[in-house]
């Protein structure tokens, strides 16, 4: 799953790849898991582009090859957990979702909307505090090698150059657990936002407003 795609073989702060991978290597690599002895490699820090329509840069952490491999499991291993649990609503960063299911979504469902609003979230991954991921965490994880591995990750530093970044916050852009991670913390959000949908939901029909209505009668 991570050699079919060529973005992430590129490497990190080391030249390892994942030429010569063999079975020995899953066998140290879990041993090394089970005793909590894993450690990753610090990743490497590039800027790049904000995307179409968008002035500045922004910070891509690119981890070693075979560090991915780890981060692949434990997104896989959430994945399996919270995806079941997760908001309908929701459509960003989901196996067999995207913007043509939010699309379809729309077209169906759109219609019956009186507002709407239109936000984003001004830098999702970098602001979201590890202790608000760890909490979320815990309350559906219990193994406490899980929970120090993904902690490993999220506090791993970056390196630009020879200068060490550390992490104090935030799902690194560019680590394959980050999409995972910030969607468990942002089920909190839909969940709330459903709810609070709810709360306006009275009646049997959607209430006439009442100028469209005289304006009509005319």
């Amino acid at each position: 799953m991570i050699k079919g795609k060529p973005g992430k073989m590129t490497r990190g702060v080391t030249k390892e790849t994942l030429d010569g991978i063999s079975m020995d290597f899953f066998t140290k690599l879990s041993e090394g898991l089970l005793k909590g002895k894993f450690n990753f490699t610090p990743t490497r820090r590039i800027w790049i582009p904000k995307g179409l329509g968008k002035t500045g840069e922004r910070p891509l952490s690119i981890a070693s090859p075979r560090d991915k491999i780890v981060q692949k499991a434990i997104a896989l291993i959430l994945e399996t957990i919270y995806e079941p649990n997760l908001s309908e609503n929701s459509h960003g960063f989901r196996p067999k979702r995207g913007v043509h299911t939010a699309l379809k979504q729309l077209h169906i469902q759109g219609g019956t909307y009186t507002w709407v609003i239109n936000g984003d979230i001004s830098k999702c991954f970098y602001k979201i505090p590890h202790e608000k991921i760890m909490k979320l965490l815990s309350q559906h994880i219990t193994c406490h090698r899980t929970l120090e591995l993904i902690k490993k990750s999220l506090i791993n530093p970056a390196m630009l150059g020879n200068k060490i970044i550390p992490s104090h916050q935030s799902t690194p852009q560019g680590s394959i657990v980050s999409p995972v991670l910030s969607n468990i913390v942002l089920h909190e959000l839909d969940s709330f936002c459903d709810n609070l949908k709810k709360s306006f939901d009275i009646g049997r029909a959607i209430k006439v407003n009442p100028k469209y209505h005289s304006l009509g009668s005319s």
